[in-house]
């Protein structure tokens, strides 16, 4: 609190300009405070400012799919397909793979893309997501309806063999029911 009249942790003896917390002790999501003040040859100096941090939500990862399917430099859909210049692609993911897979909902930070071959690809520009909840189980064609959060700017990729990793600038927050739809 605050007021540090509840305690999470006082620490003696810190010699670097940073600490780490054992795992554990700190909630998921939860603004926490702190202060420090130093001891100099059995002196104490007054405390500092009070200063804040707000924990992050519990990180999962979850893959999605059998990862045996890949397609040709001009098939679709293809996170990074590009053959034809400003290709755009979504992709539905369904709420029942996500609580299969144990999440229940809450804050989504990234998105990640396993590639087996960049077939050549050249760099994207202006390459972003987008993200919503949908009620549809079937993708027959493309929704541009609704609300939609863009949970990326707006950026330049040159997609590479492995891990495409894409990091929120806004988090999505998915609520535990619908289904997802990315664009």
């Amino acid at each position: 609190d605050i007021d540090f009249s509840t305690l999470i942790q006082n620490e003696n003896g810190i010699t670097n300009t940073n600490f780490s917390f054992p795992m554990g002790i700190l909630e998921y999501e939860q603004l926490y405070y702190w202060r420090v003040n130093a001891n100099i040859n059995s002196q104490s100096t007054e405390w500092s400012d009070v200063w804040s941090f707000t924990t992050i939500g519990r990180v999962f990862t979850i893959n999605i799919g059998t990862g045996n399917y890949s397609n040709a430099f001009n098939t679709y859909p293809a996170p990074y397909g590009n053959f034809y210049w400003g290709a755009k692609h979504q992709i539905l993911i369904k709420a029942d793979e996500l609580t299969n897979l144990g999440f229940t909902g809450g804050n989504i930070y990234s998105l990640a893309f396993d590639v087996e071959n960049t077939n050549s690809s050249e760099e994207l520009d202006d390459f972003y997501i987008k993200m919503k909840h949908t009620t549809t189980n079937s993708l027959n064609g493309f929704d541009n309806y609704g609300s939609w959060t863009q949970v990326t700017s707006p950026a330049s990729h040159l997609p590479y063999v492995g891990w495409n990793t894409h990091l929120f600038s806004t988090p999505f927050i998915w609520n535990g029911s619908s289904n997802i739809l990315i664009e």
